[in-house]
């Protein structure tokens, strides 16, 4: 289930309304060979199964990354206008722009493994 709507794993379209009339309609008519080829309870559908979860985890993630992103350097620029609104002076000193860089440094790199070395860099 995505946002509250059902996905078939196996052909990836979206079922209309998540009632399980619905679901096992959709499976009869159009996978009907996936009993056969991969029949229930057993290991190989469950690894089936799971494989094809993954796929769909993999592609829903490539619209998520950027989101992550573009929310830390949002934080990031959020903290950098409260520390120059906190001194109340431009961003031209080199102090304040020391002190803005070190507070963004959580928000940009908090996912990166060599972060540390980053921000002693």
């Amino acid at each position: 289930m995505l946002k509250d709507k059902c996905i078939c794993l196996i052909c990836q379209i979206t079922i209309s309304t998540t009632k399980k009339g619905n679901l096992e309609r959709h499976f009869r008519t159009t996978h009907s060979k996936f009993d056969i080829d991969f029949p229930p309870k057993t290991e190989v559908r469950k690894k089936q199964l799971e494989k094809l979860k993954l796929e769909i985890d993999k592609q829903q993630l490539i619209f998520t990354k950027p989101v992550l992103k573009s929310k830390a350097a949002l934080i990031a620029s959020f903290r950098i206008s409260h520390v120059l609104a906190k001194n109340k002076k431009s961003f031209q000193i080199g102090e304040i722009v020391k002190q803005a860089f070190l507070e963004d440094t959580d928000a940009l790199f908090e996912n990166f493994k060599n972060k540390r070395f980053i921000v002693i860099s």
